[in-house]
């Protein structure tokens, strides 16, 4: 798919419509082949478990969330698990807090690595209740979205037989995500 849109943005396209309608159509089937990839996932629990480090998971998955207003802290975690599988899941995580975040605070990454192996998302500006908290997980209940993405996040951390948590604070105006990892 990319050497095709490479090859016909190589041409010299004088008509901007034209170019802006290519480069548009790429976007698209990036997305389409995105979401068919994680629609795919939920019914293959295969892993291909390796030794991965979670930090750099997250770098690549801020990359890939496109959210560059991001504060990372923490130690670093090692971890067995499925890296293109993980990295989805915490890319779909930040590009969530990104989505629903109605501050100028940045989205916090915060890595613990003694003890309780997790690592938390948060941001603030938003709040959820305990009825919203309970539905976030089941598919379709998104608005604006395919409603798809906390679901396969979800399914992803159950197959690696770890726990995803939600917390969301009125007092901090804030929602946290959690994926503790043993």
């Amino acid at each position: 798919m990319k050497n095709v849109f490479e090859e016909l943005l190589s041409i010299d396209i004088k008509d901007k419509y034209i170019l802006h309608l290519i480069k548009n159509s790429r976007v698209r089937l990036e997305k389409t082949k995105e979401l068919l990839d994680d629609i795919l996932s939920i019914g293959n629990p295969k892993l291909d478990k390796k030794n991965i480090c979670v930090n750099n998971l997250v770098q690549h998955a801020i990359e890939l969330a496109k959210a560059p207003y991001t504060k990372v802290s923490g130690e670093t975690i090692n971890i067995i698990g499925d890296k293109p599988k993980t990295t989805r899941a915490i890319a779909n995580l930040i590009n969530n807090a990104h989505k629903h975040s109605n501050s100028s605070e940045p989205v916090e990454i915060i890595l613990v690595g003694k003890g309780v192996k997790l690592i938390k998302i948060k941001n603030y500006g938003s709040y959820l209740t305990e009825n919203q908290i309970n539905k976030m997980f089941d598919p379709f209940v998104s608005k604006g979205s395919t409603g798809l993405g906390l679901y396969i996040t979800r399914s992803i951390v159950n197959a690696h037989n770890w726990k995803i948590r939600c917390l969301s604070s009125e007092k901090e105006n804030s929602v946290s995500m959690e994926i503790i990892f043993n």
